[in-house]
């Protein structure tokens, strides 16, 4: 796995494409880790027959778990941030 600061890095961008396009990813947790337990990037499609999320989190190893969290706060912080009438919905 990458370096902790590229994984950070990944996770900014995420948070900014969230911000942007938030009505093109509305379950985006639990995509992202529905995606780290697989292994790869997975359609949307298949979050309706997807495990719980904290089902999906307790497979999760150490390293995918901290780039799970650190998306998850990066995310509520730029979120908590952002003039809610920005975001696109």
């Amino acid at each position: 796995m990458a370096g902790p600061l590229v994984i950070k890095k990944l996770c900014s961008t995420l948070v900014v494409y969230f911000l942007h396009f938030s009505s093109l990813w509305p379950m985006c947790v639990k995509h992202l880790i529905h995606s780290l337990c697989i292994g790869e990037a997975v359609p949307t499609e298949w979050l309706e027959e997807a495990p719980e999320t904290t089902t999906l989190v307790k497979k999760l190893s150490i390293e995918k778990a901290s780039a799970a969290l650190w998306f998850s706060m990066a995310l509520a912080e730029e979120v908590g941030k952002a003039d809610a009438n920005h975001i696109k919905q």
